[in-house]
């Protein structure tokens, strides 16, 4: 006979949920249960890059291109020597975003000037030298269409600044799209459990709470995580609902 130590009230609806929460830095969330829920902070570059590498396992792919990118993690007590040989090797719109939010100064001293003299911009062109009017020329569906994820998202911010209306109706149609792309349930669970389960995130962060300082106070900090990881339960949330969708897809602008 298989049960639970602590039985649910069976009178009670219960549902088994999944979700991602973005914060911005100092920005608190307050978790009401900490009992009933199990969590993964990713907070840092060099997690974001641990993830990838797991989910491009979990696809059998190899995760050497991730791996061979390591030297981001360190990008911010990097001297300008080293900045300027990787920027030149890996130029790229997707390096310039990095660098537009993560070192702004580098940016504006380097990056900016590049983009400027290009004589064809794109769309993340005109994001990070923030000429926004020309968003204007993008906002046509059928042209919001020839767009990668990363550029609708921007384009919808963007647009919303001045005319919210249409940036809902991309923002539907992007919801709605994901759904279709993302509707199978089964590979969402594994990848989203695979991220929560990595023992390597949770490894980081207790090595953090357990640099304590003089009176040792991390060493408590981790032996407290550690309590608190003892006690979780499987993630289930009480739910008065009959239905609910099982994934949330949001467009959040996270800067």
């Amino acid at each position: 006979k298989i049960e639970l130590d602590k039985p649910l009230n069976s009178e009670n609806n219960y549902l088994e949920t999944r979700n991602a929460l973005c914060l911005k830095a100092n920005e608190k969330h307050q978790i009401e249960d900490i009992t009933s829920v199990d969590y993964q902070t990713i907070d840092s570059i060099q997690k974001v890059g641990k993830v990838l590498e797991e989910l491009l396992r979990l696809k059998h792919q190899e995760a050497g291109q991730v791996m061979a990118s390591a030297w981001l993690y360190n990008w911010g007590n990097s001297d300008t020597e080293f900045k300027n040989k990787k920027y030149s090797m890996h130029m790229c719109n997707e390096f310039n975003f990095f660098l537009y939010f993560k070192d702004r100064e580098y940016f504006d001293e380097v990056v900016r000037p590049v983009i400027a003299a290009k004589m064809e911009k794109s769309l993340i062109d005109y994001f990070l030298l923030e000429e926004y009017e020309e968003f204007e020329h993008f906002k046509d569906v059928s042209v919001y269409d020839t767009f990668n994820a990363l550029e609708q998202c921007l384009l919808i911010a963007v647009v919303n600044r001045t005319d919210p209306d249409c940036a809902k109706v991309l923002a539907d149609q992007f919801y709605n799209k994901a759904k279709l792309v993302y509707s199978k349930t089964a590979k969402k669970h594994q990848k989203f459990d695979t991220v929560l389960l990595m023992k390597i995130l949770e490894k980081d962060d207790d090595d953090e709470a357990g640099e304590g300082g003089d009176g040792g106070d991390g060493g408590k900090a981790k032996k407290s995580k550690k309590e608190k990881k003892m006690k979780r339960q499987r993630s289930m949330s009480q739910s008065s609902n009959s239905s609910i969708d099982d994934l949330n897809w949001n467009v959040k602008q996270s800067y």
